[in-house]
């Protein structure tokens, strides 16, 4: 087995920084991730409206500072994606499509090959077949484009979407095809009802990336590995065992003046389960 390597998803620099966070507040991040005892970041636009700032000189200036702290970005978060998908409207429409072609173009000046994350949201309608394919057909495009610019694609998947579990996850991603995977949330699955646990076995190669988090089972929320009910000493074998050879990237939602305590103590956590294995 290749050597771990862990990080931070981008809830570090949301508990640091809020929503709005900027590339010049992503470089200043990056030296106390690395102090605190990570490998690798994730980066993310989280409206597209903060699209420009990343193309017009952002992922340059991120990309420069990374290379000289020494992280390595792990994936991609589009999170301003959810609105692509969010109902049976923004289904139809071409909003995404566009857009993520300037991701990919970001993305390419941040780290080539690197896993792109598109997120779908709860869906308040009922669905059908109809938008099922519709979600499929869009994806497809945007992953076609994707695998033609060397980036692998991965959903992620919340509470109340219309792709229910592990085997609708998997379904879902060989319906789109161009080797579409996964982002593997612990704190999304385990809310929404779902052994997460069980999912590196069903989910075997389809894995790209990780948001390690922890929560209730009922409410989703991120809160730190093993500060409340996921079994992460079971999950943590299973997804090494499954051929994940990606990060282990900690997701916890804090306020600012708890940001590093509580990551140092979920790495500990982590570390921790896996030491013992």
């Amino acid at each position: 087995m290749s050597e771990i390597k862990f990080g931070v998803s981008p809830a570090f620099l949301l508990s640091k920084f809020g929503e709005g966070f900027t590339p010049e507040q992503v470089c200043e991040a990056f030296t106390h991730i690395k102090q605190l005892g990570f490998d690798c970041y994730q980066a993310e636009i989280v409206t597209e409206d903060k699209l420009s700032l990343w193309l017009n000189g952002g992922a340059r200036k991120v990309r420069e500072a990374a290379d000289r702290i020494g992280l390595s970005m792990s994936q991609f978060v589009a999170h301003f994606m959810l609105e692509a998908f969010k109902n049976e409207d923004a289904v139809l429409s071409s909003y995404g499509i566009a857009e993520m072609n300037q991701v990919f173009d970001i993305t390419s000046v941040l780290k080539e090959g690197t896993p792109i994350t598109v997120p779908f949201g709860s869906y308040p309608e009922k669905g059908n077949k109809q938008i099922y394919l519709a979600m499929v057909e869009k994806m497809r495009i945007i992953a076609e484009e994707a695998e033609r610019r060397g980036f692998p694609l991965a959903i992620e998947v919340q509470p109340g979407a219309l792709i229910k579990g592990a085997d609708g996850i998997r379904q879902f991603a060989d319906d789109v095809g161009y080797h579409t995977g996964y982002n593997l949330d612990t704190g999304h699955a385990w809310a929404s009802g779902y052994d997460v646990v069980q999912y590196p076995q069903i989910l075997h190669g389809y894995i790209y990336g990780t948001h390690l988090c922890d929560n209730d089972g009922i409410t989703n929320l991120s809160l730190r590995p093993g500060s409340s009910t996921i079994q992460f000493e079971k999950l943590l074998p299973q997804l090494l065992k499954s051929g994940y050879s990606s990060s282990l990237d900690l997701e916890i939602f804090t306020s600012p003046d708890k940001t590093d305590e509580e990551y140092t103590e979920g790495l500990a956590y982590i570390k921790g389960k896996i030491s013992r294995q």
